[in-house]
C-alpha cells in the first residue's frame, strides 16, 4: 500500500533532470501552479538517507511540502516564489529557489553529489552550530576581537568572532538596537558573494538589546 501511496504523489507530467550539488549555487525549481484541474507536484530526491529539517517562510496556502525519507513533494498553490532551504541527515544544507512556471516545468529533480567530490572536514550548519554554542572545536582557529563593522538602519554592528576551518570562515557579528523600536532581523536580506549560510542568535531584538549574526562564506 505505501508503494502505490507514493506513485499516487509522484507527478503526472514535468521534465526530470539531475543537478550537481554545489553549495555555494541555488538550484532553481520550475513549478506548475496547482488550480482546479491541475494538482501535480515536483518530487526532488537528496543525496541523503532523509532529510532532518525544511527551513522555509511561506504562507501555509502559498505552498504543500510532503517529505518521504530522501524525497520532497512540492507543490505550488499560489502564483509566488521564494527561499526554501532543506537539511540533510547528514547534515549538508541544500538551498532550492521555487519558481512558478507556465512551460519547462520540473516534474522530478534529482540532485547528485560528483562522484569526484570530497565531503568537506565540516560542513557549513555544522560551523554555525559550533558559532551558536561559543564553541572552539578542533578543526577550526577561533579569533576574538571587538571590531566595528559600521552602522547601518539604526544598529551598530561588531565583530565579534572569526572561525577559520577548511572550506569556510564564519564570522559572529553582534548586532545592536540604537532605535527607539523593535528591530526585526530578516537574515535572507543579507546578500554577498561567497555567503552560503546566514543565521540570527533571535529574529526580534528590543530597542537597546542586541543579537548576533552567523555568517558562513565559502573560503
Amino acid at each position: 500500500m505505501k508503494y502505490f501511496l507514493l506513485l499516487m504523489l509522484l507527478p503526472q507530467d514535468g521534465r526530470s533532470r539531475e543537478v550537481a550539488y554545489d553549495e555555494r549555487r541555488t538550484v532553481e525549481i520550475r513549478l506548475a501552479v496547482a488550480d482546479a484541474d491541475h494538482h501535480t507536484a515536483c518530487v526532488i530526491t537528496f543525496p541523503e538517507d532523509s532529510i532532518e529539517a525544511i527551513v522555509a517562510s511561506w504562507n501555509e496556502g502559498d505552498i504543500s511540502l510532503e517529505r518521504r525519507r530522501d524525497r520532497l513533494f512540492v507543490k505550488l498553490l499560489r502564483k509566488v516564489e521564494g527561499d526554501l532551504h532543506v537539511v540533510g541527515s547528514s547534515g549538508t544544507l541544500y538551498r532550492l529557489y521555487l519558481r512558478p512556471a507556465a512551460k519547462e516545468v520540473d516534474g522530478h529533480v534529482r540532485i547528485v553529489k560528483p562522484a569526484s567530490e570530497k565531503r568537506a572536514a565540516i560542513t557549513s550548519l555544522e560551523l554555525v552550530r559550533a558559532m551558536r554554542r561559543g564553541a572552539a572545536p578542533d578543526w577550526a582557529s577561533v579569533q576574538s576581537g571587538e571590531t566595528p563593522l559600521g552602522s547601518a538602519g539604526g544598529c551598530d554592528y561588531i565583530g565579534r568572532y572569526v572561525y577559520e576551518a577548511t572550506h569556510y570562515v564564519g564570522f559572529v557579528v553582534e548586532l545592536k538596537n540604537k532605535a527607539d523600536g523593535t528591530r526585526r532581523v530578516d537574515p535572507s536580506r543579507f546578500v554577498a558573494k561567497g555567503l552560503v549560510l546566514v543565521g540570527a542568535r533571535e529574529t526580534v531584538v528590543e530597542a537597546g538589546k542586541s543579537t548576533l549574526l552567523y555568517l558562513v562564506f565559502w573560503r
